[in-house]
């Protein structure tokens, strides 16, 4: 779908910039795969009680009680994407190192968010649709303050995004523009965009649609 986005964006010729869209995929065998590595893969620190809430919903749902979910991955996803990854495509396709964006929902973005706080200077633009902001006791909140005591400049632009249903988005989502902005760096730029009417699965593919218009916009 993202990739698909970027291609009717930039079809017929609109001015809008070529993107090659690179998509991390499973091998999975059923949904339950999808939920657990994913959550394994896209959250930054162990957190039991994570762990136990997706345990508990799996086996309730495929009736498999032997499921075991994960946390706590993402610094190693990060790696492979940064390390591997990016030098793989750099090296077999004609993108720029100076330009690279990165971009999740959900717990994707919550991914994206630990990623720019992480790994800083390795992505220029962001997308964080309905992050998991209050994840593991707002672990993000505590990666900002870190990185804002030892950074005077933050140089990306970041797109936020949550749908005006979800209630429990909102606070974090807010929250989290606001402390960026109120640390002044020079060259952040920060959008947040609220879809009226929206909850959490139907703001995701507006999410999308809104971030390339945003980010890649002059």
């Amino acid at each position: 779908m993202t990739a698909n986005i970027s291609t009717v964006l930039g079809f017929p010729p609109t001015g809008f910039p070529q993107v090659i869209v690179v998509g991390i995929a499973y091998d999975i065998k059923n949904m339950a795969d999808w939920a657990a590595w994913r959550t394994r893969d896209f959250t930054p620190v162990a957190d039991a009680e994570t762990e136990q809430y997706w345990e508990g919903r799996l086996r309730k749902m495929t009736g498999d009680t032997t499921i075991q979910v994960e946390t706590g991955g993402a610094p190693r996803f990060l790696s492979f994407i940064c390390d591997e990854l990016i030098p793989y495509i750099e090296s077999e396709y004609p993108v720029s190192k100076e330009d690279r964006a990165l971009g999740g929902y959900s717990y994707g973005g919550l991914f994206s968010l630990f990623s720019l706080f992480e790994r800083p200077g390795m992505f220029q633009r962001y997308f964080a649709g309905s992050p998991s902001t209050e994840y593991a006791n707002r672990v993000l909140f505590e990666m900002e303050k870190t990185y804002s005591e030892s950074h005077t400049d933050l140089p990306v632009r970041l797109f936020l995004s949550y749908g005006a249903l979800e209630e429990e988005w909102m606070a974090g989502v807010n929250e989290m523009a606001a402390v960026l902005e109120s640390r002044n760096y020079p060259a952040l730029q920060v959008w947040t965009h609220v879809f009226e009417g929206e909850w959490h699965a139907s703001a995701y593919p507006a999410s999308i649609m809104r971030a390339f218009v945003t980010l890649y916009g002059e």
